[in-house]
Parts: structure tokens; sequence; C-alpha cells
């Protein structure tokens, strides 16, 4: 993938490894959304929004001669899916706002962040929050001996375990 803003490509490395991070966390294993995962992910979407606010507070300037740059961006991969179905449905909502930034309007122009734009990544920052404070600090773990586990077990970060 490519786009040609360059603040909105360093924000995209920024997400693409929150992405990786929420994927590969320790909470995947259980049911259980473990505290220092919980607070990890909060601090994701804070230093996101505040890298996303530092781009929007850039002064608007003109690029002549380097509009049209291009700047490679990751084509961020499916995440497997594992046993923690909140870290799922975290990992798709991060992986999703990833894309849809990628796809926007902002990404397409030299420089800057178009409000609706920023709007928009609001709204994906809203979603992952309500549903850590609506659902997953009331509701988790469930007990599902009967259905667990049902997937294969998250390796330790992306590479695996050395011994």
């Amino acid at each position: 993938m490519q786009v040609n803003n360059y603040g909105i490509a360093t924000w995209l490395r920024r997400c693409a490894r929150v992405c990786e991070e929420v994927a590969f966390c320790q909470s995947g294993k259980s049911p259980a959304m473990l505290d220092h995962d919980k607070k990890n992910i909060r601090h994701f979407i804070d230093a996101l929004r505040a890298y996303r606010d530092y781009l929007e507070a850039e002064p608007e300037v003109p690029y002549p001669e380097t509009h049209e740059d291009i700047y490679d961006i990751e084509d961020l991969q499916n995440f497997d899916l594992v046993e923690n179905e909140n870290v799922n449905d975290i990992t798709h909502a991060f992986t999703k706002m990833y894309r849809e930034v990628a796809n926007s309007q902002s990404a397409k122009q030299a420089a800057n962040i178009l409000g609706f734009d920023v709007k928009a990544m609001e709204l994906y920052f809203q979603q992952i929050e309500n549903l850590m404070d609506n659902y997953v600090e009331d509701y988790t773990p469930l007990n599902l001996a009967q259905s667990s586990p049902r997937r294969a077990n998250v390796k330790a970060g992306k590479r695996g375990a050395t011994t």
C-alpha cells in the first residue's frame, strides 16, 4: 500500500505496531483480559490519539515540489483468531481503523489531516474504549469450560518464546 501524506504514513506505522501488540498480547490465551494488557491498550489509544492531534495541529504548508511523493506503508495482515474474543474484537477494530486511514482522503493529500478523518479515527477509539468500559471490565472473564480451548495458544510474542 502507498500514501502521499508523510504524516499519515508515520501514524500508520505506529498503528500497525499497536495492531501487532494487541494481536500477540498475553491475554489472547485465556478468557480473561490481564490488567497490564488492558492498561497497554488504553495507553496505545492515548498515544495514537495524541499523535493524530499532533498531525492535526501542524500548520498547513504547501508542497509544490513534493506533493506527489509516495510513501510505502505496510499492507497489514489479517491476524489469526485467538482464544480471547475480546482480544479478537480489539485487534479487529485497530486493524479496521488502520485500513480506513490508509485509504482516507487525508492519506491522498500531501500533508495535514482532514477534520472528517480526525472524527472517524475518534469514533474507532471510542468503539474500543466502549468495549473495554462496558463489556470487558464488567462481564469477563466468562467461564467457558465446555468450549475452551477453541483455538491454538498465542505464541509468546511475534516469534515465539526462545529457550
